[in-house]
């Protein structure tokens, strides 16, 4: 079988040659990409190059498109000299003519991917906070050196802004499974019938505007990791067919009676107390121990005050540079004073405090009346009145979240809702939005 490779011919990757691999290759900007461009413009996770008998290039949802030789695709076949263009690098499809070096590069940058890709997670660990001394933190990176080998399903808890994903891209970058795809989904930004086309794809014609088949978000994942944020929102008539991945490894797309089988692992995440929302039959019992095979429990920074002048100096560093500052470092009362503050949320509290110290402090030396620490929150607990809104209102919410969601894609966010582009962009002059 012939072998191929992308050759960059623009943008800060000129120059640069990937050979490619039998099978799916993942073209992003994104970590877990085994083709890592450094493209502002390319999403973290932009289209797919399968390289086969008969290759084809396919987009993911990205927000700036995929474009086969000048103009936007969502899946075509791929021929010698056919010409990709990713945000700002364009890629020309080459074959290879000499089988033997190939092999021999695509070894070594296979092995400068992984340990540039190592880096770059080591950074991301310490950016979250996942670093320190504390016995939550090190149980944490304890866990995912042990757990990540295994193909165990995994349960990761934790507040918001705890870095639960970065611990689920760590566990899928340190498993057999890291040449595949590692899939993002979060389950708390679609309504039910739109999360269940996004997780197992839809035939054509099985609702309004399903023009095309499309693949779902666990067939993207077969062969690699899929990652479901926010699990505790999933609407039960998803849980139910959650259940069925995990105990059969099958789906079906909607509109199809066909079964779908895969090989993916699943990692889940969730900020709620699952086992209270199984106690009040919100929450499937079932596929909270299916999902709860291992669980990894990350702390809040309340509990981890030995970790904070760690993280507070690295955050120093990270910003003076950022914003052209001299290098400052913190006075003994501004280390004492960040230790013992009761903290009402995670690191990315602690980086805003840090960052507008660095800003606003005209000093080298950061001193404790510098610091403007966070107030702690009432009590979440607290009934939020209804208030009722008009169909209208609440269609345009609808309309505009899924744009979000679709980060902007246009063609994606009407399949998604099930209409025609031309409806979809009818609706934004409607609501007085630019196309």
């Amino acid at each position: 079988m012939a072998m191929y490779k992308l050759v960059a011919l623009s943008g800060e990757d000129r120059g640069q040659e990937w050979p490619l691999l039998v099978g799916r290759n993942l073209i992003g900007r994104g970590t877990t990409a085994g083709i890592q461009i450094q493209d502002s413009k390319a999403s973290r996770n932009h289209c797919v190059v399968e390289v086969g008998d008969l290759s084809s290039i396919e987009d993911l949802g990205s927000l700036n498109n995929t474009y086969l030789n000048g103009r936007p695709v969502q899946k075509e076949a791929l021929s010698v000299g056919d010409r990709i263009t990713v945000g700002d690098t364009e890629m020309v499809f080459s074959e290879v003519s000499d089988e033997a070096p190939v092999k021999l590069v695509t070894t070594v940058l296979q092995q400068e991917i992984r340990e540039r890709k190592l880096r770059e997670f080591e950074r991301e660990l310490l950016s979250h906070g996942l670093v320190g001394r504390s016995e939550g933190v090190q149980k944490v990176l304890e866990m995912i050196s042990k757990v990540a080998r295994t193909d165990a399903t995994v349960l990761i808890t934790g507040p918001s802004g705890s870095g639960k994903e970065l611990v689920a891209g760590a566990l899928h970058f340190n498993s057999h499974r890291k040449e595949g795809n590692f899939v993002s989904v979060n389950c708390a930004a679609l309504p039910e019938t739109l999360l269940e086309s996004e997780l197992f794809g839809y035939e054509r014609g099985a609702f309004t505007g399903a023009t095309a088949s499309r693949a779902g978000k666990f067939q993207f994942a077969d062969g690699g990791t899929i990652f479901l944020d926010e699990i505790g929102d999933m609407p039960p008539g998803c849980q139910a067919k959650i259940l069925r991945v995990l105990q059969d490894r099958s789906f079906s797309r909607l509109g199809s009676n066909e079964t779908n089988t895969i090989d993916c692992r699943v990692i889940a995440a969730t900020n709620r107390d699952l086992e209270k929302a199984v106690e009040e039959k919100t929450f499937r019992e079932d596929l909270f121990y299916r999902l709860n095979v291992i669980n990894i429990d990350i702390p809040p920074l309340a509990q981890r005050t030995e970790d904070i002048e760690i993280l507070a100096t690295h955050f120093m560093e990270k910003f003076c540079a950022l914003h052209s500052t001299p290098l400052k470092t913190f006075a003994r009362d501004a280390v004492d004073a960040l230790q013992t503050h009761n903290w009402p949320g995670n690191v990315r509290e602690l980086q805003n405090c840090v960052e507008r110290a660095v800003l606003l402090t005209d000093t080298r030396v950061i001193s404790a009346g510098d610091l403007k620490l966070p107030q702690a929150r009432q009590a979440a607990n607290v009934e939020i009145p209804y208030t009722a809104r008009s169909l209208k209102e609440i269609e345009k919410e609808h309309v505009l979240r899924t744009l979000e969601y679709t980060q902007g894609n246009k063609k994606r966010a009407a399949e998604i809702l099930g209409i025609e582009r031309n409806t979809l962009y009818d609706k934004l002059r409607q609501y007085g939005l630019r196309e």
